[in-house]
Formats: C-alpha cells, sequence, structure tokens
C-alpha cells in the first residue's frame, strides 16, 4: 500500500512553473472531508429517492423532504464552522424553492397519507419534527392537509356517487 501511496505523493510534491504543490492531504483534511461526505450522503439518498425514474415512489418524496431540512436545520447549529456555513447556505436554498414548507403543494404530503404503513401519522410526526410538538405550526398544516383530504374525499363522493344510491 505505501508502495502506491508513494506514486501520489511524489506528484504532491513535483514542482510546478517554478512553484511546489501544497502536498498530499493530511489527516485533519481527511476528517474534514469524511464530515462533509457524510452530510452530502443525505442529500445523495434523498436524490436517489426522489428522482427515481423507474419506481413510482411519490409517497417517500415528503419523507425525504423533511429529512433534509431537519438535518439542515440541525447542521445550522453544529460547532463545525465549515459545515455550518455550508448549512445555512444550503437552507436558504432550500428554503426558496420549499417556502419552509408553508407553500408546500399539500398533494406531496398527500401521497405519504396514500401509503397504508404512514396514514395520518406520517405528516403530523413530519409536522412535529419540523414545527414542535403541539405547536400551532404543526397543528395549522396538519389540518390544512387533513382539509385536502376531506375536499378530496367529497369530490371522490359526488364523481362516484351511483344514480340510484341514497344519501344518509
Amino acid at each position: 500500500m505505501e508502495a502506491e501511496d508513494k506514486l501520489y505523493n511524489d506528484h504532491f510534491l513535483e514542482v510546478v512553473d517554478g512553484e511546489k504543490g501544497i502536498g498530499p492531504p493530511t489527516t485533519s483534511d481527511w476528517r474534514e472531508v469524511e464530515r462533509l461526505v457524510k452530510f452530502l450522503g443525505l442529500f445523495y439518498t434523498a436524490t436517489l429517492v426522489v428522482l427515481a425514474s423507474s419506481i413510482v415512489c411519490s409517497y417517500k418524496c415528503y419523507g425525504e423532504i423533511v429529512t433534509i431540512e431537519t438535518n439542515l436545520m440541525g447542521v445550522t447549529h453544529s460547532y463545525d464552522k465549515e459545515l455550518r456555513t455550508k448549512a445555512i447556505e444550503m437552507r436558504e436554498n432550500f428554503n426558496k424553492y420549499w417556502d419552509e414548507q408553508k407553500n408546500i403543494n399539500r398533494m406531496l404530503i398527500i401521497a405519504s397519507v396514500f401509503d397504508p404503513r404512514q396514514k395520518m401519522e406520517f405528516p403530523k410526526m413530519c409536522f412535529e419534527k419540523l414545527y414542535g410538538e403541539d405547536t400551532s405550526e404543526a397543528k395549522e398544516m396538519y389540518n390544512s392537509v387533513c382539509d385536502v383530504m376531506k375536499a378530496m374525499l367529497k369530490e371522490y363522493t359526488i364523481i362516484f356517487k351511483g344514480p340510484n344510491t341514497q344519501s344518509s
């Protein structure tokens, strides 16, 4: 292994245009890279889920969006200054597109409700994760999803109500 490393180390020590390179990565460089890779791994996984073109997975999208936002919120309070700065920039971009979840298309959330494993507990859990338990924001978001579900049921009932069906 050291023989292989020597080839690369020699490359880092070469002089180019009269200036010596900065040298091979140090142990601390590798630690920083490791932290960054772990952080970016979340986005890689989310991208695979959201952009999976061969599988219908709309029920997974909202969960991934929540995972990204909660991780960004967590890292914005990190002790690692570089990672925190990067997370703050990413969160600003995230909020630009998702508007802090307030104006998100509720159908994205409804898709997760139709997953029989999740039902209405999933959005409730997500809202509590994002806004805190028993907060007015979490309740407002939950109620808005319930309202959309009720409107969909009402529309479904009107469309598929047979002519011989009696109303109760």
